[in-house]
């Protein structure tokens, strides 16, 4: 939420979320695609695999 209030063209959507998320003790951390295993198997399609 930090990021958000020092941006200088406020989207109010992102604000309605940034208000929400500062009552939870939270971290968030980017992480590239490649090394997101959970959203790759959600998201991406595997060549050369058996369909489930």
């Amino acid at each position: 939420a930090d990021a958000l209030s020092r941006m200088y063209n406020h989207n109010q959507r992102l604000m309605r979320w940034a208000l929400l998320l500062q009552a939870f003790n939270l971290e968030i951390r980017h992480k590239k695609g490649t090394e997101n295993i959970m959203a790759d198997a959600l998201s991406r399609s595997f060549k050369n695999e058996a369909p489930l």
